[in-house]
Parts: C-alpha cells; sequence; structure tokens
C-alpha cells in the first residue's frame, strides 16, 4: 500500500507542478494590470522576476522528474511540451513589462486596458484546463474551456490589428509608433501562447479519454 501511494504522489506532482505553472501565468497578468494602473513610471519589476524565478524552479522540477522516468498517466512528451508553452507564456508576460517601462514616459497616453481584460480571463481560464487534468478532465468541458479560449484570441486579435492599422495610419510619430508596434506584436504572441497551451490541453484529454 505504501508503494502503491509513493506511486500515485509521484504521478499527481507533474499535474501539481502545472498547476502552479499555470498560477504563475496568472500571477504575472495581475503584476501587469497593477504595472498598467501604477501612476508611477519606476514601478519595480521585482514581482515579474520573482515569478520568472518561481517558474523556472517548476519547469526544472519537471525536467528533472521526466528525465528520471517518474511515471505519469500523461505522455511524457506532452507534459513536457505544455510545461514549455507555460513557461514561455511568463517570460512574454514579463518581456512585455521590461519594455513598457523602457518606453516609459512616451506612451503614457496608450491604454492597453481591453487587451489586459482579455488576458486576465484567457489566463483564468487556461487555469482551469490545466488544473483540470490532475483530477481526469471531461472531454465535453475542455471543449468549452478551449472554445472559449479560441474566442478570447479572437477578439484580442481582433483589437490588435484595428491598433496596428491606426499605427500604418500615422496617429503616433515614428519613433513611438515602433514602440508600440512592439508592445502589441509582444501582447500577440502571449494570446498565441495562451491559444496553444489550451489547444495542447484539450489534444492531452482526448487522447486520455
Amino acid at each position: 500500500m505504501r508503494l502503491v501511494k509513493k506511486l500515485l504522489a509521484r504521478e499527481n506532482r507533474f499535474s501539481t507542478l502545472l498547476k502552479a505553472s499555470a498560477e504563475e501565468v496568472q500571477a504575472n497578468v495581475k503584476a501587469l494590470d497593477q504595472l498598467l494602473n501604477s501612476a508611477s513610471p519606476a514601478v519595480s519589476l521585482k514581482a515579474f522576476l520573482q515569478s520568472r524565478a518561481k517558474e523556472q524552479e517548476i519547469k526544472a522540477e519537471i525536467d528533472s522528474l521526466l528525465c528520471q522516468g517518474h511515471r505519469t498517466p500523461l505522455e511524457h512528451a506532452d507534459v513536457e511540451a505544455l510545461a514549455r508553452l507555460l513557461n514561455r507564456t511568463v517570460k512574454g508576460l514579463r518581456k512585455f513589462a521590461e519594455r513598457y517601462l523602457i518606453c516609459g514616459p512616451h506612451i503614457r497616453d496608450v491604454s492597453f486596458g481591453k487587451e489586459i481584460q482579455l488576458l486576465v480571463a484567457a489566463s483564468a481560464v487556461l487555469h482551469q484546463m490545466v488544473a483540470s487534468l490532475g483530477a481526469g478532465p471531461r472531454v465535453a468541458t475542455a471543449k468549452t474551456h478551449n472554445d472559449e479560449l479560441q474566442k478570447i484570441e479572437a477578439d484580442a486579435d481582433s483589437l490588435i490589428v484595428e491598433h496596428v492599422v491606426a499605427i500604418y495610419q500615422g496617429r503616433y510619430e515614428p519613433m513611438k509608433s515602433i514602440m508600440v508596434k512592439d508592445l502589441y506584436e509582444q501582447l500577440d504572441r502571449v494570446f498565441a501562447r495562451c491559444r496553444s497551451a489550451g489547444d495542447l490541453v484539450l489534444q492531452i484529454v482526448l487522447k486520455n479519454s
């Protein structure tokens, strides 16, 4: 019985780590929201750096467990791919925060509020999908959540395209246009990674149903 419990604990460890990684995505989105709403341009990146360090630890433990051949009900390749996507999403959010602070006063009049609201929604849905892997997710629920993510990503894409069109139409002076376009492209990559992670979770659920 002890051996069985030990094996089950090892199997659940992967689910716990993946869930923790999805929580770091949410934490970074929250930190980004706070940064964008801060009255001070000199907001520290401390929260992002701490979260990034924690995410790196999570990813390292997952890699270590996989290399040691620990058992998991999920395919090792799927665990590795999902961990990598979540890690890259956290990295993308940190990059956006860094570039936003670098641009500083030049873009204070540019609002990213709608995009951040969509990111909050996307990270919440993604967290639900990843957390469900440890409890035997249902195909119907996974499909519903993935459809939500797809819609959020499509809405974000439409918003970003509108902003890029405005840039090309000369809304901002040249240097500011470069800054704003770079930031929107970075956000676009974050949304794409959330969508890809959702697609992968659905594939995992279908494969193991």
